[in-house]
């Protein structure tokens, strides 16, 4: 679920604004709006409702980080191998702007990745919080 969720976050803050800045009258095609909108909104409302609480240990959050991190280790290989439909096209290696190195440097695309590191830390801890909330018989939330 974390994933997804960070999915719906890069998309919207990152992406979104960065294609938005290339080309301001492109529109969102439905693809992209059920992929980075609809489904992480259903899969949260599919956790809150059917799935058990109370399972997450405090460290999970950063446990979960692990995922993205190997995601990120996949990226920068990627870039090395020039793939011919990106040469082709005048494409970066990179398959997020936010992360090509040649483009905003070292510092840069660390500080990126902090910044999301920390902010899956705190979504992530976010869902800590809900997940420790347990409604009784009486619909009230005891912690």
């Amino acid at each position: 679920m974390i994933s997804i969720l960070l999915t719906m976050t890069v998309y919207h803050f990152i992406l979104i604004p960065y294609a938005i800045k290339l080309n301001p009258y492109q529109h969102l095609k439905m693809t992209d709006i059920i992929l980075h909108y609809f489904m992480p909104t259903f899969t949260i409302f599919d956790w809150i409702l059917f799935d058990s609480k109370r399972r997450f240990k405090w460290y999970d959050p950063i446990i979960w980080t692990i995922g993205p991190y190997i995601y990120v280790i996949f990226v920068f290989i990627q870039a090395k191998f020039s793939i011919p439909a990106r040469v082709d096209a005048n494409m970066s290696d990179y398959i997020y702007s936010f992360l090509d190195v040649e483009l905003l440097g070292n510092i840069n695309v660390i500080v990126n990745i902090l910044s999301l590191t920390i902010s899956f830390i705190f979504i992530g801890y976010i869902i800590y919080g809900i997940d420790r909330i347990k409604l009784n018989t009486n619909k009230k939330a005891i912690l």
